[in-house]
């Protein structure tokens, strides 16, 4: 109860500022346009929270799922499977930018389609956006989803550490 309390406030914190944001750039959001739209993302992050992009260097633990148990949750039905990538795990993350290219190139197999788009999302508030609007969200182990995920009302899966 207490994390939905605070999900409830950080989200309605960063909506007003989300929400500027989305209009002043609505072709990044284009995916919304469109009722029969149906849009996944895969969001990836460091899975620990310690790195800042004013750091020169940090270890962004990043631990990648393997292709298939991302195409359990990617419903065939997606017209848009978007694998967006934060800031820090493009910068600190090794491997972060390649298990991207390699989702990509997947995910342009398995849902010929769909609209495939893979983005390094420089804006936290455009980051989270794209994760709390969509009809799907798969997150590897990390915390860079944990607030998105409680906002949600819709479908998430969001792997923990075992």
């Amino acid at each position: 109860s207490n994390l939905r309390t605070v999900a409830t406030h950080w989200l309605n914190t960063v909506e007003s500022r989300a929400l500027t944001f989305w209009l002043r750039n609505a072709a990044e959001f284009s995916h919304r346009e469109k009722d029969d739209m149906e849009v996944s993302v895969v969001s990836l992050s460091c899975s620990n929270d310690d790195c800042d992009m004013s750091m020169a260097e940090c270890v962004c633990e990043f631990e990648p799922l393997p292709n298939w148990v991302y195409a359990m949750h990617v419903p065939r039905s997606s017209t848009n499977v978007a694998i967006v990538v934060s800031p820090t795990c493009s910068k600190f993350g090794e491997g972060c930018m390649l298990h991207a290219q390699e989702l990509f190139h997947f995910f342009k197999q398995l849902y010929p389609r769909a609209d495939i788009t893979e983005n390094v999302i420089t804006s936290t508030s455009s980051w989270y956006m794209r994760m709390i609007t969509a009809d799907h969200l798969v997150c590897p182990p990390g915390v860079g989803c944990l607030l998105p995920s409680i906002a949600r009302d819709a479908y998430t899966y969001v792997y923990e550490v075992t």
